[in-house]
């Protein structure tokens, strides 16, 4: 038995009104949107999807991931309370007057579209394979390389008798709901051993994409040559 809605409310954050009311705005668009999702290969890439989708639709890439933020939050509420029809009337219950009105007037359409998107869509998958690819304890930010000279001097600090080269790796990543960052000393030897680290990562990064291609879809995410 569908679980009800009618008594169910829910408050949205800023940033949600601004997706439905993008979506409201360009519901007419929405056929052509789902239609295009249907033909996206799945990819962990999930901008890249965003950004055809709304290419094919007559979009701009933001748009189209607020459609989809907004289709895959009917989905959640959905698989919680029963139906589309009970996930469209909980946002609907979260919407300011005007809004609200707009999205009732849009309700047959999104509905419609709403009941052709599930965990199968191509879009939905890719979000899914997105999440699964980031799915890690600490994340990667950036890093940084600085090098410095350090002056020895003589005893009584009268004249420098040397200088040393030394190196330091800032390496920022994100934890938890805070980015952090690491700084460790290094020597050339060492920056010789984190380059060829590297190089040898992306080598096993093609090897295995040429091993896998003919049987499976596969890509690198952050492939180098979009950098």
């Amino acid at each position: 038995m569908a679980k009800s809605s009618s008594r169910t409310k829910i408050k949205l954050r800023d940033v949600a009104l601004q997706e439905i009311g993008i979506l409201v705005d360009q519901i007419d668009k929405l056929p052509s949107v789902m239609d295009a999702a249907e033909h996206q290969a799945v990819s962990a890439d999930v901008n890249k999807v965003f950004r055809a989708v709304g290419e094919a639709a007559g979009l701009e890439e933001d748009d189209a991931r607020s459609i989809f933020n907004v289709l895959q939050n009917i989905l959640l509420l959905s698989e919680k309370n029963g139906s589309v029809g009970n996930a469209i009337e909980i946002l609907h219950s979260g919407l300011p007057e005007e809004l609200g009105k707009k999205f009732l007037t849009s309700r047959e359409r999104l509905e419609k579209a709403a009941s052709k998107y599930d965990r199968s869509n191509p879009v939905s998958l890719s979000i899914k394979a997105q999440r699964l690819a980031y799915l890690r304890e600490r994340l990667y930010q950036g890093a940084e390389i600085t090098t410095d000279i350090r002056p020895i001097f003589t005893p009584d600090a009268s004249e420098i008798a040397d200088l040393v080269i030394t190196h330091e790796l800032s390496v920022k990543y994100f934890e938890g709901v805070a980015t952090k960052s690491i700084h460790l000393s290094l020597d050339n030897a060492d920056l010789v051993e984190l380059r060829e680290a590297c190089d040898r990562a992306l080598l096993k990064s093609k090897t295995l994409e040429r091993t896998f291609k003919d049987k499976w879809s596969i890509e690198a995410l952050g492939d180098e040559t979009d950098r």
